[in-house]
Protein backbone atom coordinates (compact mmCIF):
# COMPACT_ATOMS: atom_id res chain seq x y z
CA UNK A 1 0.00 0.00 0.00
CA UNK A 2 2.93 2.23 1.24
CA UNK A 3 4.55 1.49 -2.24
CA UNK A 4 1.52 2.47 -4.14
CA UNK A 5 0.94 5.88 -2.95
CA UNK A 6 4.81 6.73 -3.11
CA UNK A 7 4.25 5.73 -6.99
CA UNK A 8 1.29 7.90 -7.10
CA UNK A 9 3.23 10.67 -5.54
CA UNK A 10 5.88 10.32 -7.92
CA UNK A 11 3.44 10.26 -11.06
CA UNK A 12 2.08 14.06 -9.44
CA UNK A 13 5.34 15.29 -9.15
CA UNK A 14 6.62 14.17 -12.49
CA UNK A 15 3.30 15.52 -14.14
CA UNK A 16 3.28 18.50 -12.00
CA UNK A 17 7.36 19.39 -13.14
CA UNK A 18 5.85 18.35 -16.74
CA UNK A 19 3.41 21.09 -16.40
CA UNK A 20 5.89 23.86 -15.00
CA UNK A 21 8.30 23.08 -17.77
CA UNK A 22 5.71 23.22 -20.24
CA UNK A 23 4.71 26.69 -18.14
CA UNK A 24 8.17 27.79 -18.18
CA UNK A 25 8.29 26.86 -22.02
CA UNK A 26 5.04 28.88 -22.70
CA UNK A 27 6.12 31.73 -20.52
CA UNK A 28 9.56 31.91 -22.17
CA UNK A 29 8.25 31.98 -25.52
CA UNK A 30 5.39 34.37 -24.84
CA UNK A 31 8.15 36.18 -23.00
CA UNK A 32 10.79 36.08 -26.49
CA UNK A 33 7.56 37.03 -28.61
CA UNK A 34 6.80 39.62 -26.10
CA UNK A 35 10.22 40.80 -25.95
CA UNK A 36 10.63 40.79 -29.81
CA UNK A 37 7.41 43.05 -29.67
CA UNK A 38 9.41 45.12 -27.44
CA UNK A 39 12.33 45.83 -29.48
CA UNK A 40 10.46 46.35 -32.38
CA UNK A 41 8.64 48.91 -30.63
CA UNK A 42 11.60 50.49 -29.39
CA UNK A 43 12.91 50.61 -32.82
CA UNK A 44 10.09 52.51 -34.26
CA UNK A 45 10.46 54.89 -31.22
CA UNK A 46 13.90 55.40 -31.60
CA UNK A 47 13.15 56.05 -35.47
CA UNK A 48 10.63 58.59 -34.29
CA UNK A 49 12.89 60.21 -31.98
CA UNK A 50 15.57 60.52 -34.55
CA UNK A 51 12.98 62.07 -37.24
CA UNK A 52 11.70 64.15 -34.62
CA UNK A 53 15.58 65.48 -33.27
CA UNK A 54 16.10 65.76 -37.18
CA UNK A 55 12.82 68.01 -38.01
CA UNK A 56 13.73 70.18 -35.09
CA UNK A 57 17.33 70.75 -36.10
CA UNK A 58 16.32 71.82 -39.26
CA UNK A 59 13.61 73.99 -37.74
CA UNK A 60 16.61 75.72 -35.08
CA UNK A 61 19.00 75.61 -38.82
CA UNK A 62 15.70 77.52 -40.59
CA UNK A 63 15.44 79.84 -37.48
CA UNK A 64 18.69 80.63 -37.15
CA UNK A 65 18.95 81.40 -40.94
CA UNK A 66 16.04 83.74 -41.05
CA UNK A 67 17.84 85.46 -37.57
CA UNK A 68 21.08 85.74 -39.38
CA UNK A 69 19.07 87.68 -42.49
CA UNK A 70 16.85 89.71 -40.82
CA UNK A 71 20.17 90.86 -38.11
CA UNK A 72 21.59 91.72 -41.82
CA UNK A 73 18.88 93.26 -42.86
CA UNK A 74 18.53 95.74 -40.29
CA UNK A 75 22.18 96.28 -39.84
CA UNK A 76 22.45 97.43 -43.54
CA UNK A 77 19.05 99.00 -42.76
CA UNK A 78 21.11 100.71 -39.44
CA UNK A 79 24.35 101.26 -42.31
CA UNK A 80 21.79 103.02 -44.54
CA UNK A 81 20.29 105.02 -42.07
CA UNK A 82 23.74 106.08 -41.00
CA UNK A 83 24.81 106.87 -44.43
CA UNK A 84 21.63 109.51 -44.94
CA UNK A 85 20.77 111.05 -41.97
CA UNK A 86 23.48 113.89 -41.87
CA UNK A 87 22.48 114.65 -45.39
CA UNK A 88 18.98 114.86 -44.41
CA UNK A 89 19.23 117.10 -41.33
CA UNK A 90 22.15 119.41 -43.00
CA UNK A 91 19.22 119.66 -45.99
CA UNK A 92 16.51 120.34 -43.89
CA UNK A 93 18.05 123.26 -41.59
CA UNK A 94 19.17 125.31 -44.79
CA UNK A 95 18.84 129.10 -43.33
CA UNK A 96 15.44 130.03 -43.85
CA UNK A 97 15.87 133.44 -44.69
CA UNK A 98 12.45 134.22 -43.42
CA UNK A 99 9.39 132.64 -42.93
CA UNK A 100 7.33 134.89 -44.48
CA UNK A 101 5.35 134.94 -47.53
CA UNK A 102 4.17 138.75 -48.57
CA UNK A 103 1.22 136.96 -50.08
CA UNK A 104 0.16 135.16 -46.57
CA UNK A 105 0.00 138.61 -44.63
CA UNK A 106 -1.32 141.27 -46.93
CA UNK A 107 -1.40 143.73 -44.04
CA UNK A 108 2.28 143.84 -43.16
CA UNK A 109 5.59 143.30 -44.67
CA UNK A 110 9.10 141.96 -43.16
CA UNK A 111 12.07 143.80 -43.88
CA UNK A 112 15.65 143.62 -42.47
CA UNK A 113 14.44 146.37 -39.85
CA UNK A 114 11.25 143.87 -38.50
CA UNK A 115 7.56 143.48 -39.09
CA UNK A 116 6.51 147.11 -40.74
CA UNK A 117 2.41 147.44 -40.79
CA UNK A 118 1.64 148.84 -44.24
CA UNK A 119 -0.64 151.63 -43.15
CA UNK A 120 -0.99 153.92 -40.11
CA UNK A 121 -2.17 151.59 -37.19
CA UNK A 122 -3.84 154.38 -35.66
CA UNK A 123 -6.06 155.34 -38.19
CA UNK A 124 -7.60 151.68 -38.97
CA UNK A 125 -11.03 150.03 -37.36
CA UNK A 126 -11.30 147.52 -35.11
CA UNK A 127 -11.79 145.02 -37.77
CA UNK A 128 -8.97 146.53 -40.13
CA UNK A 129 -6.81 145.60 -36.36
CA UNK A 130 -8.03 142.32 -36.38
CA UNK A 131 -6.68 141.89 -39.74
CA UNK A 132 -3.36 143.13 -39.10
CA UNK A 133 -3.27 141.22 -35.68
CA UNK A 134 -3.99 137.91 -37.44
CA UNK A 135 -0.92 138.59 -40.30
CA UNK A 136 0.66 138.98 -37.25
CA UNK A 137 -0.26 135.86 -35.31
CA UNK A 138 0.57 133.68 -38.33
CA UNK A 139 3.88 135.35 -38.75
CA UNK A 140 4.88 134.58 -34.85
CA UNK A 141 3.67 130.84 -34.97
CA UNK A 142 6.13 130.52 -37.72
CA UNK A 143 8.69 132.24 -36.09
CA UNK A 144 8.34 131.08 -32.65
CA UNK A 145 8.05 127.59 -34.09
CA UNK A 146 11.48 128.07 -36.41
CA UNK A 147 13.08 129.07 -33.37
CA UNK A 148 12.48 126.84 -30.63
CA UNK A 149 11.47 123.44 -32.73
CA UNK A 150 14.71 122.81 -35.20
CA UNK A 151 16.54 126.12 -35.89
CA UNK A 152 16.19 129.21 -38.79
CA UNK A 153 19.80 128.68 -39.46
CA UNK A 154 21.88 126.38 -41.45
CA UNK A 155 23.73 123.97 -38.82
CA UNK A 156 26.53 121.83 -38.68
CA UNK A 157 25.56 118.54 -37.04
CA UNK A 158 29.29 117.30 -36.52
CA UNK A 159 30.58 119.97 -34.52
CA UNK A 160 29.21 119.94 -31.64
CA UNK A 161 29.68 121.16 -27.70
CA UNK A 162 27.83 120.29 -24.47
CA UNK A 163 25.98 122.23 -22.61
CA UNK A 164 23.94 122.27 -19.57
CA UNK A 165 22.50 119.37 -18.17
CA UNK A 166 25.00 117.24 -20.69
CA UNK A 167 22.24 118.26 -23.81
CA UNK A 168 24.25 118.58 -27.10
CA UNK A 169 24.00 121.96 -29.23
CA UNK A 170 25.03 122.27 -33.24
CA UNK A 171 27.41 124.36 -34.45
CA UNK A 172 25.26 127.67 -36.25
CA UNK A 173 27.09 127.61 -39.94
CA UNK A 174 26.08 131.25 -41.01
CA UNK A 175 28.73 133.89 -40.95
CA UNK A 176 26.15 136.34 -39.65
CA UNK A 177 25.52 134.82 -36.82
CA UNK A 178 28.43 135.02 -34.66
CA UNK A 179 27.29 135.64 -31.34
CA UNK A 180 24.22 134.95 -29.35
CA UNK A 181 23.11 138.44 -29.42
CA UNK A 182 22.91 137.93 -33.41
CA UNK A 183 20.51 135.30 -32.76
CA UNK A 184 18.65 137.20 -30.28
CA UNK A 185 18.51 140.38 -32.70
CA UNK A 186 16.62 138.53 -35.78
CA UNK A 187 14.32 137.13 -33.25
CA UNK A 188 13.30 140.80 -31.99
CA UNK A 189 12.95 141.42 -35.71
CA UNK A 190 9.22 139.96 -35.35
CA UNK A 191 8.89 140.00 -31.21
CA UNK A 192 8.59 142.97 -28.77
CA UNK A 193 11.49 143.55 -26.35
CA UNK A 194 9.01 144.10 -23.36
CA UNK A 195 7.89 140.22 -23.25
CA UNK A 196 11.90 138.78 -22.83
CA UNK A 197 12.79 135.75 -24.31
CA UNK A 198 14.34 132.41 -23.53
CA UNK A 199 16.45 132.13 -26.57
CA UNK A 200 20.13 131.47 -23.90
CA UNK A 201 18.35 128.23 -23.31
CA UNK A 202 18.34 126.99 -27.03
CA UNK A 203 21.71 128.89 -27.80
CA UNK A 204 24.61 128.90 -26.58
CA UNK A 205 27.98 131.68 -27.44
CA UNK A 206 31.47 129.03 -27.30
CA UNK A 207 35.04 129.08 -28.75
CA UNK A 208 34.06 132.08 -30.65
CA UNK A 209 30.83 131.06 -32.14
CA UNK A 210 27.22 129.99 -31.92
CA UNK A 211 25.53 126.85 -31.08
CA UNK A 212 22.11 125.23 -31.38
CA UNK A 213 19.98 122.75 -29.22
CA UNK A 214 17.69 122.24 -32.58
CA UNK A 215 15.84 120.10 -30.25
CA UNK A 216 13.04 118.42 -32.61
CA UNK A 217 9.36 117.47 -31.38
CA UNK A 218 6.27 116.99 -33.07
CA UNK A 219 3.33 119.60 -33.21
CA UNK A 220 -0.07 118.74 -31.61
CA UNK A 221 -1.60 117.19 -34.00
CA UNK A 222 -4.90 118.47 -33.16
CA UNK A 223 -4.46 121.41 -33.76
CA UNK A 224 -6.64 122.86 -36.18
CA UNK A 225 -6.23 127.11 -36.21
CA UNK A 226 -7.45 130.21 -34.71
CA UNK A 227 -9.41 133.18 -35.39
CA UNK A 228 -8.68 136.97 -33.77
CA UNK A 229 -12.01 137.41 -32.55
CA UNK A 230 -12.01 140.84 -31.01
CA UNK A 231 -10.05 143.47 -29.97
CA UNK A 232 -10.35 143.22 -26.08
CA UNK A 233 -8.48 146.87 -25.13
CA UNK A 234 -6.09 149.53 -26.16
CA UNK A 235 -3.06 151.37 -24.02
CA UNK A 236 -1.16 153.96 -26.15
CA UNK A 237 2.02 151.62 -26.69
CA UNK A 238 -0.29 148.21 -27.17
CA UNK A 239 -3.44 146.68 -28.12
CA UNK A 240 -4.71 143.18 -27.06
CA UNK A 241 -6.68 140.86 -28.93
CA UNK A 242 -8.94 137.31 -27.88
CA UNK A 243 -7.84 134.62 -30.25
CA UNK A 244 -9.55 131.35 -30.03
CA UNK A 245 -7.63 128.41 -30.81
CA UNK A 246 -9.60 125.35 -32.46
CA UNK A 247 -8.87 121.61 -31.37
CA UNK A 248 -9.70 118.27 -33.40
CA UNK A 249 -12.01 116.97 -30.08
CA UNK A 250 -13.46 114.19 -31.92
CA UNK A 251 -11.44 111.60 -30.22
CA UNK A 252 -11.94 109.86 -27.13
CA UNK A 253 -9.45 112.02 -25.06
CA UNK A 254 -11.31 114.27 -22.46
CA UNK A 255 -8.91 116.35 -22.30
CA UNK A 256 -8.47 117.64 -25.29
CA UNK A 257 -11.06 121.09 -25.60
CA UNK A 258 -12.19 122.14 -28.91
CA UNK A 259 -11.65 125.71 -28.54
CA UNK A 260 -9.25 127.66 -26.43
CA UNK A 261 -9.22 131.40 -25.71
CA UNK A 262 -6.21 133.21 -25.27
CA UNK A 263 -4.48 136.98 -24.99
CA UNK A 264 -2.78 138.10 -27.85
CA UNK A 265 -1.15 141.59 -28.47
CA UNK A 266 0.93 143.96 -30.54
CA UNK A 267 3.35 146.15 -28.76
CA UNK A 268 4.23 149.76 -30.72
CA UNK A 269 8.11 149.69 -31.28
CA UNK A 270 9.09 153.54 -32.56
CA UNK A 271 7.27 153.69 -35.84
CA UNK A 272 6.14 150.66 -36.42
CA UNK A 273 4.78 147.23 -34.21
CA UNK A 274 5.99 143.91 -32.35
CA UNK A 275 4.07 140.93 -31.04
CA UNK A 276 3.67 140.84 -27.91
CA UNK A 277 2.06 138.34 -25.24
CA UNK A 278 1.73 135.15 -27.27
CA UNK A 279 1.65 131.58 -26.69
CA UNK A 280 2.24 128.94 -29.84
CA UNK A 281 -0.98 127.21 -29.53
CA UNK A 282 0.93 123.83 -30.86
Amino acid sequence: MKKRIMILALASLTISMCSCTMEINLNGSSYSASTETSISDKKEEKSDKKNEVSAEKDTDKKQNTNKKDESSSKADKKEEETTTKPTEKTTENEKIESPFDESDYPSISLGTGGVEINSDIDEKSDKELISVATDLYKLACETEWSYHVGSPYKLDYSTTVEGNFGWEYSLVDDPSITTLDDVIEDYYKVFSHAYGNDLDELYIEKNGSVYALAGDRGSDIFYEGFRITEVSRKTESEIFFTVENYYDDSSDDPHIEPVVEDTFSIVKNGNSWRVGKFKLPY
